[in-house]
């Protein structure tokens, strides 16, 4: 048996993915996934139906190919998953469709494909492994059938513990005899303290055995109910359907994966669009994203000469009849809520904006936290083109989500958005025009800060406010000069303290030298004896400089702090020394 296993010392030592050629594995890669979908074809269909043959020989072709260039394939395997050089390239936890755990339960440790390997080789291997799958546990043994096989370009390591095991196999049983007058002729006598102790500990046993049967099933009555049979019933036919379903979704995606005839191409993709509605229907969007997973997988992997299959397989991303519609949900949520609640989100990310109708329904009729959390997420993907469809669904009465619209748009960091931004600040709710009026100065643009300008006539004074507090502006802009103009006119310091703060911090922000004039002027003009809106409006000004005024702001401040009037001169000093201890701060962690 020793020379149907390779020498585990050949086996290679584990390396990271960044020390493996990624051109050599992507090849075993590709050879693994066609070995998935053989295999999947012969416990479909008979060994000699046209489609196995047909995937025998596109299997057979890749690996020729591999060996020609590498001569020798080593394929690892662990309990789900198959390893090239230790790194773990394949995976697969479903025992009844996990290829490494059919070879990894019997002990199977390598696979090695030699240059030279056979059609019929392939073939007859590939047949084992299907008589094994179909075999129980405790029948199969797949070292076995591969050792009687005695392949020449096909080996494999097993340990040589595991391989003891099998040595006993076939051995001639020793006879034996018994003799049965002798067996039967003795006799136990039992004391009376021994009797009594045997009865106790049978009772004992008998207690500990009735107390652990009613911890696990929860009552002493053992028989299902009517109704759990039910359940159980119809547990096992929905199992029965979905693999038929499954198998019949593999069927058709290998078929057109194989297909390059374009108008066979056509037919196949009217029948996978024909099959996805039926899963949408019924509500099955597991089957449906993996069908949209699939077909995407195979448009990518189609290069740009093979144009007309590709333009076919886009017909089936566009097509309107594999698209959810709002009644559909409605119908299927007014019989059962969706279990996969994931699945089905990224089944809408693939419908696109189409889906945000959709997705602000649900958001209206989930009550869990974190699923209005996804339902954002992914309104958040789908919209991110198309603003105008998140805008429609945003509603005054429907603060909440409103709000969430508007944070996507100020995330999206795109000039477009500003726009959009602005048609919220027609809404009555203040919680939405506050954020809506945040959210457009977050841009720090010239068209943000004219749209914030417009405010300015407001007939709240808070929005007016807020609309100055969030203007980040240059001197090159026309809204400077309108803010300029206003801070100069006499008026300006009959307006609230709010709203003076708000203007001439915006001035302070420019970094303008005419910005700084203006502010310094309105300090200087203070005096003895000015009044208490004057020194309202100079005590405004510092705090400006203070906030946006940086380090000229703070040469300003400096120059004040021996200024004539008491309320001004005291508010200098104040700045002056915490502007000071924060520079002070700042050098000590530049040190470190």
């Amino acid at each position: 048996m020793n020379n149907k296993v390779d020498d585990p010392s050949q086996t290679p030592s584990k390396k990271t993915e960044q020390n493996i050629d990624k051109k050599q594995l992507n090849e075993i890669k590709d050879i693994i996934n066609h070995f998935e979908k053989t295999f999947s074809q012969m416990k479909i269909f008979s060994s000699d139906h046209e489609n196995v043959e047909s995937f025998i020989d596109l299997l057979h072709d890749r690996l020729s190919k591999y060996l020609e260039k590498y001569w020798k394939l080593e394929i690892g395997i662990e309990e789900f998953s198959f390893t090239y050089q230790g790194f773990p390239f394949y995976k697969e936890e479903q025992l009844s469709k996990s290829l490494p755990f059919l070879f990894y339960k019997d002990g199977i440790k390598m696979l090695f494909f030699y240059q030279g390997l056979t059609r019929e080789e392939l073939k007859d291997f590939l047949e084992i492994m299907r008589m094994d799958a179909s075999l129980p546990p405790e029948e199969s043994d797949i070292v076995i059938s591969l050792w009687e096989k005695d392949f020449a370009n096909i080996r494999y390591f097993a340990p040589d513990d595991y391989l003891e095991t099998k040595i006993g196999i076939g051995m001639k049983i020793p006879e034996y005899k018994i003799d049965k007058d002798k067996l039967f002729s003795g006799k136990i006598t039992l004391r009376p303290e021994d009797k009594s102790a045997l009865e106790k500990k049978d009772k004992t046993i008998q207690n500990n055995s009735q107390k652990i049967f009613k911890e696990r099933m929860g009552t002493e009555k053992a028989l299902l109910s009517k109704s759990e049979e039910e359940l159980l019933k119809n547990m096992l036919q929905d199992h029965r359907r979905e693999s038929e379903t499954k198998q019949y979704k593999t069927l058709l995606l290998d078929i057109l994966y194989l297909e390059k005839r374009p108008e066979k191409v056509n037919s196949l993709i009217n029948q996978v669009i024909q099959y996805v509605n039926q899963q949408i229907n019924i509500g099955n969007f597991k089957i449906a994203l993996s069908v949209y997973e699939e077909v995407s997988k195979l448009r990518d992997y189609l290069s740009e000469t093979d144009s007309p299959r590709k333009k076919i397989i886009q017909e089936f991303f566009d097509s309107p009849k594999i698209e959810v519609t709002l009644s559909q949900i409605e119908e299927i949520l007014h019989k059962e809520p969706i279990y996969e609640f994931d699945v089905f989100l990224k089944y809408l990310s693939f419908m696109g904006p189409k889906s945000i109708p959709i997705l602000s329904y649900l958001y209206d009729h989930v009550e869990k936290p974190e699923q209005k959390d996804k339902i954002i997420t992914t309104l958040k993907l789908v919209g991110k083109e198309n603003f105008s469809e998140l805008i429609k669904i945003a509603r005054d009465e429907r603060p909440d989500l409103t709000l969430k619209i508007i944070s996507i748009l100020r995330d999206s960091k795109e000039e477009r958005a500003i726009n959009h931004l602005a048609s919220f600040l027609s809404f009555g709710n203040k919680k939405v025009l506050y954020a809506a009026i945040k959210a457009i100065g977050n841009f720090k643009d010239p068209n943000a800060n004219k749209i914030l300008f417009s405010l300015f006539s407001h007939e709240d004074p808070e929005i007016r406010t807020l609309a100055a507090e969030n203007i980040y502006m240059t001197d090159k802009e026309p809204v400077f000069e309108k803010i300029l103009q206003e801070v100069k006119e006499k008026k300006f310091k009959k307006k609230s303290k709010k709203q003076k703060e708000a203007l001439l911090l915006a001035l302070a922000r420019s970094q303008s030298k005419k910005a700084f004039e203006i502010l310094e002027n309105i300090i200087k003009k203070v005096g003895f004896f000015s009044g208490s809106k004057k020194v309202e409006s100079a005590l405004s000004a510092l705090n400006a400089l203070e906030k946006g005024g940086g380090l000229t702001g703070h040469e300003i401040i400096k120059n004040m702090i021996h200024a004539r009037n008491r309320k001004i001169r005291k508010k200098c000093q104040e700045l002056e020394k915490n502007l000071s201890q924060n520079i002070k701060k700042e050098s000590s962690y530049d040190k470190f």
